[in-house]
């Protein structure tokens, strides 16, 4: 009798529970449930997953049609966009893509100063500092071609002016 029962239990506690989910939706950043914002979430679930099986360049490509897509849903400087960038940016630095992580990174600490100021940068800042330290190890440096010129001592062709 006492199986019996604990099962009607577990059966009612679990109908009770089904019931109170209701219609489940995705989550909607930034106000309202229009396409662009299921989009953008929904091509960030799409890289998620991609980056547990998929191919270095599908999972790329995911992440950056999700951060482009959140762009345009909440503008270049989002919590939203920021937290995309840095999805991509760890991404990189896992796959030790050392120059992208960089630019991703420091284009995530940029926004996150500017739109959550409160938000503790502990470990994005120790992911940057590691990041960078390896971009200068490995000598990925971004090179300015007119610093470069003028080093060299190159002159500016005269017919271009």
């Amino acid at each position: 009798m006492k199986s019996k029962s604990k099962t009607a239990l577990v059966t009612l506690v679990l109908s009770l529970f089904v019931a109170g989910c209701g219609d489940v939706k995705s989550p909607s950043f930034g106000g309202g449930d229009s396409k662009a914002a299921t989009n953008w979430v929904n091509t960030l679930a799409s890289a998620r997953t991609a980056r547990k099986a998929g191919t270095a360049a599908d999972i790329e490509k995911l992440y950056t049609q999700a951060i482009e897509e959140c762009k345009k849903k909440n503008g270049d400087e989002s919590v939203e966009t920021a937290m995309c960038i840095e999805e991509l940016a760890d991404f990189y630095r896992e796959t030790q893509d050392w120059r992208k992580a960089f630019k991703a990174y420091k284009e995530d600490i940029k926004i996150v100063q500017k739109v959550d100021p409160q938000r503790d940068l502990t470990v994005l800042r120790k992911n940057y500092k590691l990041v960078k330290s390896k971009v200068k190890e490995y000598g990925l440096e971004e090179k300015d071609p007119e610093a470069d010129a003028t080093k060299a001592g190159d002159k500016a062709d005269p017919k271009s002016k």
